[in-house]
C-alpha cells in the first residue's frame, strides 16, 4: 500500500470474503458486511493490544478459535503470529473501513 497506511482502520473484526479473493490477494471485510451464504468462514479479531483472536472453519464446519499476535511490520505490512506456527506476513495491498485487501507472501518462522 503506498502512503501512510490508516492504523487505526486495522483493529476490528475482519471477515475472509474468500468470493472477491484473486489468486495473489485476499480480502477481508467487517462483520457487517453482506456475506454471500458460506460453509464456514475465516474470522480475525484484531484488537488494539496487538492480541489477534482467529476463528477457523475445524472439525464438523464447528469454529475453531486461536489466539496469537498481530503488528504493521516495518515495510508497512500486517504480520499474523500464532504459537507453534509460522508467522504470516501480508503487503496491505488497500485499506479502507469497510474493505481490507492483503497480498500473500511467503510464510516467516
Amino acid at each position: 500500500m503506498k502512503g501512510k497506511i490508516k492504523v487505526d482502520f486495522l483493529p476490528k473484526g475482519w471477515i475472509h470474503s474468500h468470493e472477491e479473493d484473486s489468486e495473489t490477494e485476499m480480502v477481508l471485510r467487517p462483520p457487517d458486511y453482506a456475506f454471500p451464504r458460506a460453509r464456514g468462514r475465516n474470522e480475525y479479531l484484531l484488537e488494539e493490544n496487538g492480541t489477534l483472536v482467529a476463528q477457523v472453519p475445524g472439525p464438523a464446519d464447528r469454529p475453531v478459535t486461536v489466539t496469537g499476535k498481530w503488528r504493521v511490520s516495518q515495510d508497512g505490512g500486517l504480520e499474523f503470529s500464532f504459537p507453534d506456527k509460522e508467522s504470516r506476513h501480508f503487503v496491505i495491498a488497500s485499506l479502507s473501513k469497510d474493505r481490507l485487501v492483503l497480498r500473500k507472501t511467503a510464510s516467516k518462522k
